[in-house]
């Protein structure tokens, strides 16, 4: 909903709003200690056909977004029944 909110000002707020130790997340957000690894899991994501959160896979059967428990069931009784 806030998209345009993800700054990293916004997100330092966000981290001590929750309780965490905001100087911390703030100092390791803008070193840039994990941008690779946020980087390389997006890339993997993206080849993996994932192009917005949740994606999730079921039995290689990709489910987009956030979807109710009974279209989960559906798709794994479908491959249960296989």
């Amino acid at each position: 909903a806030n998209q345009a909110l993800l700054n990293d000002s916004y997100l330092t707020q966000a981290a001590g709003k929750i309780g965490l130790n905001a100087q911390k997340f703030n100092d390791c957000l803008s070193s840039g200690k994990y941008a690779s690894k946020v980087q390389d899991n997006q890339d993997e994501g993206a080849a993996a056909g994932i192009t917005g959160t949740p994606g999730t896979y079921v039995n290689n059967f990709l489910i987009k977004g956030a979807k109710p428990y009974e279209e989960f069931k559906a798709v794994i009784d479908k491959f249960l029944a296989e």
